[in-house]
């Protein structure tokens, strides 16, 4: 699909687009279309409960509360969509390629400042 000259169709031109985003490559941005982007849903949430990244809601008596992430949903896409954030939040826009960020404890790169 991407050798060919033009896309044929949305999901061919929503894959390239996808494909262009850092941290997204062909296969990323195939899941991404085929399972998710494809699909009508009514708002955000319902995208996330199909995902398995809602909250489930827990109502039994006089008791309400949230049971957290449920693990019901398309297994694939929720692992992809945690793997793309993890990525984005960890290598931050500015960073060049190959750069690593310094972890806790040791020394970066940056002077710091000294405050008292």
């Amino acid at each position: 699909m991407v050798a060919k000259p033009a896309a044929e169709n949305d999901n061919e031109r929503m894959i390239r687009d996808l494909a262009g985003v850092r941290g997204v490559g062909i296969e990323s941005a195939t899941l991404l279309v085929r399972e998710a982007f494809c699909r009508d849903f009514a708002n955000r949430r319902s995208l996330g409960a199909y995902a398995g990244l809602a909250g489930t809601p827990f109502a039994s008596g006089g008791m309400q509360r949230e049971q957290g992430i449920s693990k019901d949903g398309n297994r694939r896409l929720r692992a992809l969509v945690v793997e793309l954030a993890w990525f984005w939040l960890r290598f931050p826009a500015g960073q060049r390629a190959g750069e690593m960020v310094p972890r806790a404890g040791e020394p970066s790169a940056r002077p710091r400042v000294q405050r008292s």
